[in-house]
């Protein structure tokens, strides 16, 4: 891992910063992810005080994974990194969605419009600097693990069964019911419907784009399954518990 000043100078556009968030007490380990692959969580904790956080993000020059100088003394406490696997194809497809403002439309009862807006949505975002929210979260978490050479990494895949929609990485622990953090898979359902349509019926150049930039990124989330070993949800588990948890609230 390389240490720069103002790390987002060097930041290649069109990939998306990695957020890297650590225990605040017992720096030992570290999660790795970004917006909709756990980001409500981790994020949480962070607003809270129990975690620090930077950003990973990769150099536009050579690919190199960069981080910010001054925490190169942390980075080399930190032995473990989980990172945050979501299916890349829901990830983009959730992203799209949100920042065109869908859940405002399907509160409203406004369906309708929302596809033609979002027809137009897709037009013009294929062609301006891309939301973290479903950018190229993979390509940038496979550059991202060539700099973590020196600690043990494990992918945590929020979408497997053992972890799907009830599980808090941070705790280690499954969610309260209806918990506010929790992610709320069925929000999207229709989304999704309407979101494929919208690409079927868009312009060839506009749905070529955009089913290549998820092809893209599927391949690059198989590099990374193939690159980084899974771990179970109740290793996790362990792991956590036999930390310091006085972080915790």
């Amino acid at each position: 891992m390389r240490f720069v000043v103002d790390s987002n100078t060097f930041q290649n556009h069109d990939l998306t910063s990695l957020k890297f968030a650590y225990p605040t007490l017992g720096k030992e380990y570290a999660y790795l992810y970004s917006f909709k692959a756990s980001s409500r969580t981790i994020g949480r904790y962070v607003h809270d005080g129990h975690f620090e956080e930077t950003n990973i993000t990769i150099s536009r020059e050579n690919s190199r994974p960069l981080m910010e100088k001054g925490f190169d003394r942390i980075y080399d406490q930190i032995h473990t990194v989980f990172c945050i696997f979501k299916d890349a194809k829901t990830k983009i497809y959730s992203g799209l969605l949100e920042v065109s403002d869908y859940k405002d439309h399907n509160r409203a009862g406004t369906l309708d419009k929302y596809k033609e807006e979002l027809k137009k949505f897709l037009i013009e975002r294929k062609d301006i600097e891309i939301d973290a929210h479903f950018a190229r979260y993979y390509q940038s978490m496979y550059y991202s693990i060539l700099g973590l050479t020196d600690k043990k990494v494990f992918a945590i895949d929020i979408d497997h069964p053992d972890y799907q929609y009830v599980y808090n990485v941070v705790t280690a622990e499954d969610y309260a019911e209806r918990w506010w953090d929790q992610p709320k898979f069925y929000t999207n359902k229709e989304g999704y419907k309407i979101l494929i349509q919208a690409l079927a019926e868009s312009p060839s150049d506009v749905s070529k784009f955009w089913y290549d930039f998820i092809k893209k990124e599927q391949q690059f989330e198989a590099l990374c399954r193939a690159k980084i070993p899974f771990i179970a949800k109740k290793d996790h588990k362990q792991f956590v518990s036999s930390k310091e948890k006085l972080y915790i609230t």
